[in-house]
């Protein structure tokens, strides 16, 4: 709740920065000179927050990309795996997917509905499985760097991901000891289960589930899971884009006062 009142704090004082901005066109100031660092921060948070809203809208598009090299895998089985990129309103994300049967092309488009733990009832697997979903969340938080090239561990944990909602064939079930198997990722996701997923967030998660109007060339395309910040990290974010516009005001004052006293006949007004 603090995070939203500074975050509405921020849009207040951005409304109001935009007002005086308005009225001092005509004469220049000091005062509108200062604030022009602020202009600069209140255009990226709205873009920060614009990406933490990104959640809230549905139905959205979404791509696939188009570079192979992207992407994990193949597996042995032909099979790529996490990480996937996911372009969403624009911005790609590394995802992973939780639906083993469907399929997606590279540079395929479709339209999604964005999930979060609050509206399981609109994924694919729907609020039945929702200690499912929560075990792929907390396999997500499993995945390991670097991404590429080939990794055996990520494969294991995205087969495991899948082998959580579907019949899928698994990797190296017959070693279920060693982290290249996805047995020895469903185990692992029980046992912190059994813990309570202890460190984990599900409100950091968001699920992609399709859309109705399924791309004809594939059928019903897949569902992916994937992070974006949550609202204590947009606010650090902020916080942090605010010490910058304080250092660059703190460099440059006697340009700004020596513009300000040109425009106002040589007495700077502030």
């Amino acid at each position: 709740m603090a995070d939203d009142v500074q975050i509405r704090n921020l849009i207040h004082d951005c409304a109001q920065d935009a007002r005086t901005h308005n009225d001092s066109r005509k004469r220049p100031n000091l005062m509108s000179l200062q604030r022009r660092p602020f202009h600069f921060l209140c255009s990226l948070a709205f873009l920060v927050l614009g990406l933490g809203a990104l959640a809230s809208a549905s139905p959205i598009t979404v791509s696939m990309g188009t570079n192979a090299a992207d992407y994990g895998g193949p597996a042995s089985t032909g099979v790529y795996y996490f990480p996937y990129v996911l372009n969403v309103n624009g911005v790609n994300m590394n995802v992973a997917c939780d639906d083993y049967f469907d399929d997606v092309q590279l540079g395929e488009s479709w339209q999604a509905n964005v999930n979060t733990f609050s509206t399981l009832s609109g994924t694919m697997f729907g609020t039945a499985d929702t200690l499912q979903y929560e075990k792929a969340a907390w396999l997500f938080t499993q995945f390991s760097t670097p991404l590429l090239p080939n990794n055996s561990i990520n494969e294991a944990i995205n087969y495991a991901m899948w082998d959580l909602f579907e019949a899928a064939p698994g990797v190296n079930t017959s070693h279920p000891t060693s982290n290249t198997s996805s047995t020895y990722w469903l185990n692992k996701a029980s046992a912190a289960a059994l813990g309570g997923f202890s460190g984990v967030d599900f409100s950091d998660f968001v699920i992609y589930t399709p859309a109705s109007g399924w791309p004809s060339q594939d059928g019903t395309p897949q569902e992916y899971i994937g992070e974006v910040p949550e609202p204590g990290t947009v606010f650090l974010m902020l916080t942090g884009l605010a010490g910058l516009a304080l250092l660059a005001w703190k460099r440059q004052p006697e340009e700004w006062l020596a513009v300000a006293s040109a425009s106002n006949g040589g007495d700077a007004a502030v």
